[in-house]
């Protein structure tokens, strides 16, 4: 358990600035304005998963891209399914944000912006 805290120690800072890279990009679906915003998260997570060491794709469909990633199967270990979503709702109404929704703020060791907490 120890050597798990040590990494978050170490690696903590550099996850909470990929969280807020992720978090700026204004990948709202309900929103035919955000297509290109959309095809760069589903970009940026096949990149970042593909950093992590998986096999990640974009896959097209008639609405937002699929991403797609695995791991190579280890023998003998059960197979994991991890289903989230990349896409957010959209902000309105602007005037309850107390910081505008695309701009991560960290307020109390808490992230604030559009999707922090669901799903990105």
């Amino acid at each position: 358990m120890q050597r798990i805290h040590q990494y978050l120690q170490e690696n903590g800072p550099r996850f909470e600035q990929d969280l807020c890279n992720f978090l700026r990009i204004p990948s709202v679906s309900a929103d035919t304005r955000c297509r290109d915003a959309i095809g760069q998260a589903a970009e940026w997570l096949k990149d970042h998963l593909t950093a992590l060491g998986l096999t990640a794709e974009c896959i097209a469909t008639d609405g937002c891209p699929l991403v797609f990633a695995q791991s190579p199967p280890v023998d003998g270990a059960p197979t994991v399914l991890v289903y989230g979503h990349y896409d957010v709702q959209p902000p309105e109404p602007l005037e309850q944000w107390t910081t505008p929704p695309f701009e991560p703020t960290i307020r109390d060791g808490s992230v604030y912006a559009r999707g922090a907490t669901d799903d990105k």
